[in-house]
């Protein structure tokens, strides 16, 4: 969705804002879920039960290196904007 809201954003297509309201809620979901390492940073692979709040104990580097993508700091500097995601920006 960020990478979508990049690209409408410089072909001026009016959708631009949608994408990035979409891509702004998941970082936002994953930092607030069971994904994100709360204590050391980064996202773990996945979740062992169906609530996303348990995480598997693993985090894979090239899951992470993908993460910070030019639209993805987009979305985390808007997100920086409120204390409890300014950690994770």
């Amino acid at each position: 969705m960020a990478r979508r809201a990049e690209r409408t954003a410089e072909a001026g297509d009016e959708t631009t804002t949608e994408y990035r309201e979409v891509a702004d809620e998941a970082l936002a979901a994953m930092a607030e879920g069971g994904i994100f390492d709360h204590v050391g940073g980064g996202f773990h692979r996945y979740t062992v039960d169906r609530e996303w709040v348990v995480p598997h104990f693993e985090k894979m580097l090239y899951d992470n290196a993908e993460l910070p993508s030019p639209a993805m700091e987009d979305a985390s500097r808007r997100l920086a904007t409120t204390a409890e995601m300014t950690g994770i920006a």
